[in-house]
């Protein structure tokens, strides 16, 4: 063996096993929670199973060529880099140029690719770039004004940027990915207190001031208050946890992806893409595809008592040439 291969550095399996492990089970449940949602809509049931394949593909490839680079290399390109993802961060908040779902406007259309969002790779830069200046400032970590006053002015900036979007879960992971740094570089305990402190005065101000999230924790203390409405999503959580128990149902078996999650992070793949909400007791039914002189017309449905739960809703058809009117008069029909 050559000197230079014995003193090369290792990989460290378990980070890499670890690794494989996490993108191996996320690929399952991405196919398995995909396939209907898929097939309704691109007639493949592995259609979001075969993006997401070839996306991994292309991460292990990065994994691969960045494994044998020394990451005291990115040390240069860090604030850089953090100017970079800051910028696209901005970038991503001007109408038109970002892509708005649900009234967040965080992703670039990315064409064929799909959509790029900007928060994803701010993650990355932000780590670097925050472990290059804690390495930078070792010697004063305990300087209340050269140091820790600084940091947070960063930290708002960058929380600042993804409440704009807004993107609370990446913000969390944000403070999370500062804190932590911040502790490991040797900053004091009191100062970390008091960035909590006023972190979790902002947190409260946000959820107050924005409705939705203030409904989201109400929903979350009783979703039996509104079922169908606010509490749907986590009363549907609950039927899959009491469904399935601690090992689940099997892969592949599951039924809440049959039409029973409004919302799922999956980009809508386990979504129900027909029924939109109508009311707390009841939902509305967009159109999709026709039989005979019938299509699917807004009719009022609500899951059935009756049949499995794998079916997503029941309908009533109304005429083609009057959506508007009455329904026809007919028994239920299962679409």
């Amino acid at each position: 063996m050559s000197q230079n291969a014995a003193t090369r550095p290792q990989p460290d399996r378990l980070l890499l096993f670890t690794t494989v492990a996490l993108c191996a089970a996320g690929l399952v449940m991405v196919t398995s929670a995909s396939v209907a949602f898929a097939y309704n809509q691109h007639e493949s049931t592995f259609y979001y199973a075969e993006r997401q394949a070839g996306w991994l593909a292309i991460g292990f490839v990065a994994l691969l060529v960045l494994g044998r680079i020394d990451y005291r290399r990115l040390r240069p390109l860090a604030p850089a880099g953090a100017v970079a993802a800051g910028l696209l961060m901005l970038l991503v908040l001007v109408p038109h140029v970002g892509v708005t779902v649900n009234g967040a406007r965080r992703w670039f259309d990315a064409g064929p690719l799909g959509t790029f969002q900007p928060s994803e790779l701010g993650k990355l830069a932000f780590a670097v770039f925050v472990g290059h200046w804690v390495d930078r400032n070792a010697q004063r970590m305990g300087n209340f004004n050269q140091v820790f006053i600084p940091f947070a002015a960063m930290l708002v900036v960058a929380l600042v940027l993804l409440l704009l979007e807004p993107d609370l879960g990446t913000a969390i992971v944000t403070v999370a990915i500062f804190i932590s740094a911040y502790w490991a570089g040797g900053g004091r305990l009191r100062h970390i207190i008091l960035i909590a402190g006023a972190l979790g005065l902002g947190f409260v101000a946000v959820t107050v001031l924005e409705p939705y999230r203030m409904s989201r924790l109400v929903a979350f203390k009783n979703p039996w208050a509104d079922p169908l409405g606010a509490g749907f999503q986590a009363t549907q959580s609950l039927y899959g946890l009491a469904s399935g128990g601690w090992f689940g149902v099997g892969i592949g078996h599951s039924i809440e992806k049959y039409g029973w999650l409004p919302e799922a992070p999956l980009a809508s793949a386990a979504t129900a893409p027909r029924c939109a909400p109508r009311t707390a007791s009841g939902w509305r039914l967009r159109p999709r595809s026709r039989r005979g002189s019938h299509s699917r017309r807004c009719s009022t449905w609500r899951p059935s008592p009756t049949r499995s739960r794998s079916l997503a809703c029941r309908c009533r058809f109304s005429a083609t040439a009057a959506p508007r009117s009455r329904p026809r008069s007919r028994p239920w029909a299962f679409c």
